[in-house]
């Protein structure tokens, strides 16, 4: 699923949202895009090869600009200002979490799973700041993008561009690098949990340390 989608689903349904409503938006990574198939629209999750993949990874590029997370910020606010005051909406992602960081499902598993969405320590950290956000307004954000810290979107870019390099060197040699790649991705990986831990750890305040 991508934000666009959601935003789309949104517009369709706007009008039966009712008085004292509460409506839920789980946002998802800004550089996922829409790909139109068969008359619907589709996330390019959905792997349609109507791009080559080449393609798909330089539109995630493209979309890592910041103009793109300022957009998606205003259509919050957007929706926020469509809906009356007596409606509550609940915007959270779990995009924004520093991969591999405490709360992700790869810490959960030791790295058996490579999946950065919420663990279940995770999904109770996030209920906690939900209810804590409820006691004083019903416009709730949960780890919105601009929460992000810039190592984490560096990292993304980081493994697009090992991509291509790995593509560059499987041209050049009659061996297979991938295990190698996995290794290499997988130690950065450990290493940047360290980091980003360390550096929660130095801060005064845990608001970057989902």
């Amino acid at each position: 699923m991508c934000n666009d989608f959601i935003f789309l689903e949104f517009m369709k349904n706007y009008k039966d949202i009712k008085s004292n409503d509460i409506v839920i938006f789980g946002w998802a990574n800004i550089q996922r895009f829409l790909i139109p198939n068969n008359g619907l629209w589709f996330s390019n999750l959905h792997g349609f090869k109507k791009l080559t993949q080449n393609a798909q990874d330089e539109i995630r590029i493209l979309r890592s600009d910041p103009l793109f997370t300022q957009r998606q910020l205003e259509i919050i606010d957007f929706i926020n200002n469509c809906l009356s005051d007596d409606i509550t909406t609940i915007h959270w992602t779990w995009s924004t979490i520093p991969h591999k960081n405490s709360l992700s499902i790869y810490t959960e598993t030791n790295g058996l799973i490579d999946d950065s969405h919420y663990s279940e320590e995770g999904h109770l950290d996030l209920y906690k700041k939900i209810l804590f956000q409820l006691e004083s307004t019903n416009r709730v954000k949960i780890n919105l993008w601009e929460q992000v810290p810039p190592e984490v979107v560096g990292g993304k870019i980081f493994r697009l561009v090992l991509y291509y390099f790995y593509n560059f060197l499987s041209t050049l040699v009659n061996i297979n690098p991938l295990p190698y790649f996995q290794s290499l991705i997988y130690t950065l990986g450990h290493i940047s949990v360290l980091l980003l831990q360390i550096r929660c750890n130095l801060q005064s305040t845990s608001a970057l340390c989902f």
